[in-house]
């Protein structure tokens, strides 16, 4: 046994005692991170996201956050720019990335789509495709000891207006990438050209938002 799995082991039985469970519940990548982690959107350790949950068990998930937005540019790459090398198309694809995959914690996870329902987002498929970085999720959550988050909506609202001019920049190149390479799965010779601008210029994100998450008590 690892000493990290050891420590983990170790909490997982203080924690248990605490909030008196019967048993383990979902515990996503907690035997896979230190004791001492901390969501990188709310701040809180393991000991201050755990609780009961509706069965009695121990409850303390995380999870791998990413930019929904990277998979449906990949799909349109993938159906259409079928004749590039695969490091092309990942060159290409990688370019529109907003922010890396991150570790967060499962209630800043269900925050960030509430946040999006709250911020006005339209409904449907394009639902899907967007995601909010760790730090706008930071901006509009409230931030809950032991239990889930509340939601800021006219911060989640903010966010979303910070966003969208990047987004807009995003849609926009994906539209006029895509109309020069029509036709058979070809690119065409100015769409070559476009693709050689596009792989450098990556877009950075917004920086983030000045606000930090607000802590309420138990």
């Amino acid at each position: 046994m690892s000493w990290l799995h050891q420590d983990n082991e170790e909490l997982l039985q203080a924690l248990s005692a605490e909030h008196e469970t019967e048993g383990v519940g979902v515990l996503w990548h907690f035997h896979r991170t230190p004791t001492d982690w901390r969501c990188p959107c709310c701040h809180r350790c393991k000991a201050e996201i755990a609780r009961k949950d509706e069965k009695g068990r121990l409850y303390c998930s995380l999870v791998e956050h990413h930019d929904h937005w990277m998979d449906f540019v990949a799909d349109v790459f993938r159906d259409r720019l079928k004749s590039i090398p695969h490091s092309t198309m990942t060159a290409i694809v990688e370019s529109y990335r907003r922010f890396s995959p991150t570790l967060i914690c499962e209630d800043c996870n269900q925050a960030e789509r509430i946040g999006k329902r709250l911020s006005g987002f339209p409904e449907g498929p394009r639902f899907k495709r967007f995601s909010f970085a760790p730090s706008e999720i930071a901006s509009f959550i409230i931030v809950r000891i032991n239990a889930m988050h509340n939601v800021d909506e006219q911060q989640a609202k903010a966010a979303l207006a910070a966003v969208k001019p990047t987004m807009e920049r995003l849609r926009d190149r994906l539209i006029a990438t895509i109309n020069g390479t029509e036709g058979n799965g070809e690119m065409q010779p100015i769409a070559a050209a476009a693709i050689r601008v596009l792989v450098t210029a990556i877009v950075q994100p917004e920086a983030p938002l000045e606000r930090s998450p607000t802590v309420t008590e138990r």
